[in-house]
């Protein structure tokens, strides 16, 4: 493992001012929003919100009760059913600042998750959450993405864009961050994904949209040098299908779900919904949950607290016993993972602090030298730099306002960047690609070069740090 920077196209002070321009031309451009499936999203969900509140109060036979009172639902938690501090939940975590036991979605999880609930407790707390994210978080969001002509919440403006506020210097490792409103977080694993069907093209638009392809993974093994990283990158492997073959063995290989080749390393399931899915799907999130020096009852509290894209909650019931079995397989089939992580420690209790590998930005203490934020750092910092040289690289490509207003970059999201282009001459101003036809010529054309600005070839690392890029009329397309 080499802890040497990697020369950078520029110098992190021009990087990061140009960086500010750049939050400032996402500003202007803002994102288009459909206005008519935002009212079919509402009108949809204030449905659901209220069957959920019927069979809430079915499941619990209260007919008078309210699920949105936290009074009325801390009495049915703590008197009524006489229940405590979830297991492994800390104190802070379980009391509010006044000193009473909370009803935050954090709480209800660890009731949900530690089993000591019936069936018919379980499921009515189950539908307790959904029904409050739907009418708090869902709702709400959509009430802010309204026009401000006919809302005084909405934050749209007159000509259907809303414009968040995009900062550069907030986050420590230099993450973009978002706020008023965040469009970051629409659409995330934890929220419910079809509200990023309002964020759109505008008319006579289309968006292309373009991630970094595993990118910690891959910064991790080209960093770290996790050997069996680099070996699943540079040979083809999926490292996520790798694991899951550890750690289920023949029930993976032999599960439904691989399509017509069969069972294949080097490819993934192809039905998304299949038992081969679902056992690839937990084993990247046990991954992602122990990559930087989790313990097995943090790993436990990220498995049962992740969600679907419908917000259902699919290792809910997975138990710490299970989750302790894939961390010694995972130390087992890949011990550099230690290895790397008592190398990042020492050398910060020797500096005082780190540099990510790509432009050198340097942390500064890291809460006196909390192991996870020690190896935290390097990894989602040299993450934020990678993105910093694709962004300069797509707004040489797609210069602000490059066709009219509204055109060039408009949305980051950590490690993806999303284009708004001009359709081409003669198009429906809606129109939008179809799945298994060629895309146009000039289109396809726009989607490759947003793909070779994302692809990133670091001078001594041996994984290239790739990307993939997709056209589409809505956020949730791209």
């Amino acid at each position: 493992m080499t802890h040497n920077r990697t020369p950078a196209p520029a110098t992190l002070y021009e990087i990061d001012h140009r960086t500010q321009q750049m939050c400032v031309n996402m500003h202007r451009n803002g994102f288009w929003i459909d206005e008519a499936r935002r009212r079919q999203l509402v009108a949809h969900f204030e449905k659901s919100v209220e069957q959920r509140r019927v069979k809430i109060l079915s499941l619990l036979d209260k007919p008078n009760m309210s699920p949105g009172s936290d009074a009325q639902v801390r009495d049915l938690l703590y008197e009524e059913w006489g229940l405590g501090i979830p297991k492994h939940l800390e104190p802070r975590d379980f009391y509010t600042d006044t000193g009473l036991p909370s009803t935050g979605d954090k709480v209800l999880r660890g009731h949900l998750a530690h089993g000591e609930l019936d069936e018919n407790r379980w499921q009515a707390l189950y539908e307790l959450r959904l029904y409050r994210r739907e009418k708090n978080k869902v709702l709400g969001g959509l009430a802010r993405f309204a026009p401000r002509a006919t809302s005084e919440k909405g934050w749209v403006d007159a000509d259907g864009r809303v414009r968040a506020t995009w900062n550069a210097h907030v986050t420590a490792v230099g993450r973009l961050s978002c706020s008023q409103p965040n469009l970051q977080n629409q659409g995330s694993r934890r929220g419910l994904s079809i509200t990023k069907e309002i964020f759109t093209a505008g008319p006579g638009h289309i968006l292309i949209g373009a991630d970094l392809d595993q990118a910690h993974l891959r910064i991790i093994a080209n960093y770290w040098g996790v050997k069996r990283l680099l070996s699943c990158f540079l040979e083809g492997f999926d490292p996520h299908c790798t694991l899951a073959f550890d750690i289920f063995g023949d029930r993976f290989k032999n599960a439904a779900g691989w399509g017509e080749k069969g069972f294949n390393l080097k490819g993934k399931p192809k039905d998304k919904t299949s038992p081969a899915s679902s056992m690839r799907e937990i084993t990247k999130t046990f991954r992602y949950a122990s990559a930087y020096w989790a313990e097995v009852p943090t790993v436990w509290g990220v498995l049962t607290s992740t969600e679907n894209a419908d917000g259902t909650l699919p290792y809910i019931k997975m138990t710490p016993a299970q989750v302790n079995v894939f961390n010694r397989v995972l130390h087992t089939s890949e011990p550099d993972w230690r290895q790397s992580w008592a190398a990042m420690v020492r050398l910060y209790d020797a500096q005082g602090y780190l540099e990510e590998p790509v432009m050198g930005r340097r942390s500064g203490v890291l809460s006196d030298g909390k192991k996870q934020e020690v190896v935290n750092y390097p990894i989602l910092a040299a993450e934020a730099s990678l993105m910093r040289i694709a962004e300069e690289r797509v707004m040489r490509a797609f210069p602000h306002q490059f066709a009219g207003p509204g055109t060039g970059m408009i949305h980051q999201c950590h490690d993806s960047i999303c284009v708004e282009v001009p359709l081409p001459k003669g198009f429906d101003p809606f129109w939008k690609p179809k799945k298994g036809e060629p895309l146009p010529p000039e289109l396809e054309r726009q989607r490759l070069k947003l793909e070779e600005c994302m692809t990133l070839k670091i001078p001594g690392w041996p994984v290239v740090i790739s990307a993939e890029a997709d056209v589409g009329r809505t956020l949730a397309d791209v």
